[in-house]
């Protein structure tokens, strides 16, 4: 850069390019170059296959050519006239006149006519516009134009257009031929692509329009430069006017394609300079030149279009040199005006620095300190007596910004006049940067502490670039973004990789041949300014570009610079607008698509520092600081450390180290404590694992943020049902499926914990209440909230509720027990003593009753349960011996228990005697009706059968009897046979054959049959008929029907018999008569089941005058008498009397007076005795089954 220093060695070339070599144009999209800042034309060098183009002839006409759908060129007719049009250099081209304004056509291959010219020639003030078209038809046809003019035998174009297919356009306005006479060719060239090999042969069009351009005569007569009333001078060998010494003032001018330059005189007085500024009118490029009178330039600007142009003596040699100086005005392109400023200033005193040389290192690497000397010079007017700054920089490109990479600075104390002094500065070259080759930057007084006579030259640019670490041109590993992997091509094949909210930060990525674009979103809040800058790899040639756009891929703006990029949202459609932007990055493969790629760098905003945040890894960390490197990476290999261990320290996680896994024991009944942060915002996976019986399992980890926002996992075993003071081994597994950064991690044994034993709950008895000399259940639970500890004891007493003074030991213990241990019992019972008075009661549950286990606390020793009643029975059934609800003596209420040492529950024949089945009626008075072969013992709806023929008394229990003072037998309902369904049995029926539905009367017969009977003249002569039974009970008074002065004798049995049973007599006497009120008087044989035969038999029966019935009972005394004797004869009282209680001696179960018992006798008995009958009962039952012949 011609600021940086060092354009004096060209002072002498500029000159001769400013003053004398032609004003020619280059603007092409890929060729361009800046030579003086000016755009200079170069001959097409494009890939056709020819070089040098328009220097070398064009073959001749008549040589052999490659097949072409142009006809040979002896039949062509290129601008309407015979023939091919060849080149200006054979002579061969095609003239189409002056200030041509015309249309043509012509034929052109890149296979064999590969070129046509077409000659013409403009007038004073007259342009020329080109334009070629008419081959779409061609298909893939690519042809170029091209403005040419001749200088010394070489042709230059001042204007082409090569892309704008199927339309290319030339003009003269703008370049160094506008408006200016002369003789110039328009030139087609078809295209061929080396890549493709894809020929451009066909027709087509030409179309040319020259328009007059005014010119400063137009309208100035004459002109009036620099207030001279006339045209200044062309060239400063013309003796231009000299307008004034020490002039600072504004003059005005014109110039053209004709007058192409003013020049201009001023006299500079000593100690003073010149400074000159030229405003061309908009549309013009004029350039400006400072020179002394023998031509020797000072100072001139060419900026491109109509940009000021300044010139000045100041910071040049001439400074402070009094004499003459010429400025120089002169026209690039375009006519008109223009406004010159000059200012004549006094020259102030000064030192001036500039760099001179530079010594330093070409080959260092990340993280070097390297030494770079700088020979700096004092060229000013005076010595510096103060000190100033040397600033050292690494750049990509060939300009110095704020994003370049800062080496160090040095500084000097000063420097004396026309000296030179070496300033070291020991530079640290930052371990982030990106390896490759840099220009090395000095800048002097960076700061402009130091007042200077010129300030322009105080940067340096090294002629060699520094090589820093390995140069590479390729992508071997992507890590876009710091992503870790390659960002997506375009929105359509990945999703981009997005930089945030407002970004103030570097980025980094890469792009070569492989991988062309990167895809990045940014999002901007409504109102923030988006600044964006891309630096290329720092390889030589390597070359980035980048575009900004939407998400429907609406472009927004875009930077293609050969430097470094640039974008942001001023002057745009989105300027202050918040939302999604897309940045595709792109590679730019140059020439032939060999330009090399590699790693960039994307910085978003102005960030303050370095804020590249490089993709992070873990190489060389030790995990912990243990020694050991990385931690293992799985739980197969886990970083072992010391039992009860006491660490805390840093870990690394990246994407090639995914996983930490240490692994610790606890001895001596310990706790730990476990804190994971993630101080850098990770979101790491932590897992706790504990071994368990040979198999590792998971605990639960706590999650948070700590007091600075970072998250964090926390454990303890402390209180921990699980772990607390139990010897196991743990591991802590640190994970990441994508994050990377540090984490901390610390692990802290802790002494064990004093017990803390808690007497949680207890409860016993029954909420219904409990009875002394009964078994009732316990339960009691006791935790230890503490650390562990030996063994301790408990108590279980019972508490009176109103009187805690009275207690009664239940039951006490030992426990041995470790850290968080509970104790339960659910199945222990005790006995709840007969000395336990009645009233309510709690168990208490007491631990360490005597204080010899060492607590934290010692308050939550003792847990009382819910109180309960208990009732003493044997308080309670003081006057109830069996305890069956009946006293044993009247206590006012007039119910005695029948059966006071035999527990029983009938009420109906006497209270409190075994009732087996609940109806009310002892077993005994069942038995004593004799009627256990009925069943009525286990059948609570009956207990009596009056008149024994099986159906029970209670018509509505089972099997009742319909008729109970009828015995019935084979009967279903126990009613007597009716043979003829009058209603009267057939028993009580003397007319047991009446017809069917004939009225009867309460003896069975018909008024019919009664007045046959008594046509009878003898109806008793059979005295038993029931024809004399039927006459009798009509006739009772007739002599055949008196048996003796008690009434008839039908009658008499019957009525005994209904008699006795109202009575419920269970016995009558026998022996007395049956007019005697003796007859239903109970006997002492207590048996009556054959009441009625008996009664029958006493009345027709007898033995000298007894009945047999009577006989009967004296044999039985007899035979008992007998049995007596030969039992006491025995020597043994294995007959016990019968008084008729229940609760005798048992009698022998094996033998009696019936002789041997069978065993299924005894089993019988004993079946029966199980269901509460007596066994004297029992025997007598069972006699009648197995031993009939005893009745």
């Amino acid at each position: 850069m011609i600021e940086m220093g060092h354009y004096r060695l060209f002072v002498g070339f500029m000159l001769a390019a400013a003053l004398f070599a032609p004003m020619v144009h280059f603007d092409n999209e890929s060729n361009e170059f800046n030579f003086f800042s000016e755009d200079f034309s170069q001959f097409d060098l494009r890939d056709t296959g020819h070089e040098n183009l328009f220097l070398s002839p064009q073959a001749s006409q008549n040589s052999a050519r490659a097949p072409s759908s142009c006809q040979p060129a002896a039949l062509q007719n290129d601008a309407g006239t015979t023939g091919d049009a060849g080149n200006a250099s054979t002579n061969t081209d095609k003239n189409i006149g002056s200030d041509p304004t015309t249309s043509f056509s012509g034929c052109a291959s890149s296979g064999s006519d590969v070129e046509d010219w077409y000659r013409f020639s403009l007038t004073n003030g007259s342009n020329i516009d080109v334009q070629l078209d008419g081959y779409a038809s061609a298909g893939n046809a690519d042809y170029d134009l091209y403005l040419v003019i001749e200088d010394n035998g070489s042709y230059y174009y001042v204007d082409v257009s090569w892309s704008g297919d199927p339309v290319e356009t030339v003009s003269s306005i703008g370049t160094s031929i506008e408006g200016v006479a002369g003789i110039y060719w328009i030139v087609v060239v078809p295209f061929t692509n080396s890549n493709t090999g894809q020929l451009t042969e066909g027709d087509y069009t030409v179309q040319t329009w020259t328009n007059y351009t005014e010119t400063c005569s137009d309208w100035y007569s004459p002109q009036n430069d620099g207030g001279s009333g006339q045209d200044a001078p062309a060239n400063w060998t013309d003796s231009p006017s000299n307008l004034g010494n020490n002039v600072t003032d504004v003059f005005t001018g014109c110039l053209d394609s004709i007058d192409d330059g003013d020049v201009f005189a001023f006299s500079v007085p000593d100690n003073h300079t010149i400074e000159a500024t030229l405003t061309p009118e908009t549309g013009n490029d004029f350039d400006l030149l400072l020179h002394q009178p023998n031509g020797s330039i000072i100072d001139f600007s060419v900026n491109n279009g109509d940009l000021d142009e300044k010139v000045t003596s100041k910071n040049t040699e001439e400074e402070g040199l009094a004499g003459d100086y010429f400025i120089n005005v002169s026209r690039y392109t375009g006519n008109g005006n223009y406004t010159l400023s000059v200012w004549t200033n006094f020259s102030i005193p000064a030192p001036n620095l500039f760099v001179d040389s530079l010594t330093l290192p070409q080959n260092v690497n990340p993280g070097d300190t390297v030494a770079i000397d700088i020979s700096v010079t004092n060229d000013g007017t005076e010595d510096l007596n103060s000190s100033y700054l040397v600033d050292v920089y690494l750049s990509v490109d060939d300009g110095n910004d704020w994003y370049d990479h800062h080496l160090g600075n040095a500084s000097s104390a000063g420097i004396l006049l026309n000296t030179t002094q070496t300033v070291s500065v020991n530079a640290p070259i930052p371990s982030s940067m990106i390896e490759g080759e840099y220009n090395v930057f000095v800048v002097l007084d960076e700061g402009n502490v130091v007042f200077e006579k010129n300030e322009g030259d105080n940067n340096y640019i090294h002629e060699e670039k520094m090589a820093i670490g390995a140069i590479s041109t390729s992508c071997n590993l992507q890590d876009d973004g710091s992503t870790g992997a390659d960002a997506p091509n375009d929105l359509n094949s990945g999703t981009p990789v997005d930089l945030g909210t407002d970004p103030v930060q570097e980025f980094r990525g890469c792009l070569d041949s492989n991988d062309n674009n990167d895809v990045y979103k940014v999002t901007v809040s409504p109102g923030m300014a988006l600044n964006i800058t891309l630096v290329s790899a720092p390889v030589e040639s390597a070359d980035f570009d980048m575009v900004l756009s939407l998400s429907d891929g609406t472009e927004v703006t875009t930077s293609t610079s050969w430097a470094d990029d640039y974008m942001d949202l001023v002057d745009t459609d989105y300027e202050g607008m918040g939302g999604d932007y897309y940045i595709n990055i792109s590679w730019w493969g140059g020439f032939g698509g060999s330009n090399p790629g590699g790693i960039y760098r994307l910085i978003i905003g102005e960030p303050v520092g370095d804020t590249f945040e490089p993709s992070f890894n873990c190489d060389g960390f030790d995990d912990l600081m243990l020694g050991q490197g990385d931690a293992g990476d799985s739980s197969t290999s886990p970083t072992v450390i010391e039992n009860n261990p006491e660490i805390s320290g840093i870990g690394c996680l990246d994407n090639s180290d995914s996983a930490d896994v240490y692994e610790f024991g606890l001895i001596d009944e310990h706790n730990v404590e476990i804190m994971v942060t993630q101080a850098e915002g990770t979101a790491f996976t932590v897992n706790l694992l504990y071994l368990d019986s040979g198999s590792w399992k998971v605990a639960t980890m706590d999650e948070g943020m700590d007091e600075n926002d970072d998250p964090y996992f926390s454990w303890s075993s402390v209180g921990d049902e699980m772990h607390d003071g139990e010897n196991r081994r743990y591991r802590v597994m640190i994970s990441s499926s994508a994050e990377v950064g540090n984490y901390s991690l610390e692990i802290m044994t802790l002494e064990p914990a004093l017990p803390d034993l808690e007497a949680t709950e207890v409860s016993c008895g029954d909420a219904e209440g409990e009875d002394t000399g009964t078994w009732t259940e316990f339960n009691f639970v006791i935790s230890n909230l503490g650390g562990p500890g030996d063994s301790f004891t408990w108590n279980l007493v019972l508490v009176h509720a109103e009187d805690p003074t009275v207690t009664y030991e239940i039951e006490n213990g030992t426990i041995a027990f470790k850290s968080e241990t509970i104790q339960t019992d659910s199945s222990s019972d005790f006995k709840i003593s007969n000395e336990v008075s009645t009233g309510d009661y709690y168990c208490q549950l007491i631990v360490d009753q005597n204080g010899l286990l060492d607590e934290q606390n010692e308050d939550n020793n003792v847990v009382n349960g819910t109180p309960f009643s208990i009732l003493n029975l044997d308080e309670f059934y003081a006057n109830d011996m069996d305890r069956d609800g009946f006293n044993t003596t009247d206590a006012g209420d007039g119910i005695i228990d029948a059966c006071p040492n035999i527990p029983g529950n009938s009420t109906q024949d006497r209270m409190g005697c075994i009732d087996k089945d609940g109806d009310g009626w002892s077993n005994q008075y069942e038995f004593e009706q004799d009627v256990q072969d009925s069943g009525f013992f286990d059948d609570s709806t009956q207990w009596n059968d009056t008149d024994r023929d099986g159906f029970g008394d209670n018509p509505l229990g089972n099997n009742g009897d319909k008729c109970p003072l009828y015995a019935a037998i084979d009967s279903v309902d126990g009613c007597p046979d009716d043979t003829d369904e009058d209603g009267v049995f057939d028993m009580d029926d003397n007319c047991p054959d009446t017809a069917i539905g004939a009225e009867v009367n309460e003896n069975g017969c018909s008024e019919a049959q009664l007045e046959v009977i008594n046509q009878n003249p003898n109806p008793c002569e059979d005295k038993e008929s029931n024809e004399c039974k039927a006459y009798c009970s009509e006739n009772p008074d007739a002599e055949d029907c008196q048996t003796d002065e008690n009434g008839p004798q039908e009658n008499q049995a019957s009525n005994l018999i209904t008699d006795c049973m109202d009575e419920k007599a269970t016995n009558y006497n026998p022996d007395a008569d049956l007019s005697d009120s003796t007859l239903c008087q109970y006997g002492t044989s207590g048996d009556a089941t054959n009441l009625e035969n008996d009664v029958q038999s006493a009345a027709e029966d007898g033995l000298l005058g007894m009945s047999w019935t009577m006989i009967a009972i004296f044999g039985g005394v007899i035979i008992a008498l007998l049995l007596t004797l030969l039992v006491l004869r025995g020597g043994k009282d294995e007959m016990a009397g019968f008084d008729g209680g229940f609760h005798q001696q048992p009698i022998d179960p094996s033998m009696d007076a019936g002789g041997q018992i069978s065993a299924e006798q005894l089993a019988y008995e004993q079946q029966l005795i199980a269901a509460g009958y007596p066994p004297e009962y029992a025997r007598q039952y069972a006699d009648q089954h197995f031993r009939p012949w005893l009745n």
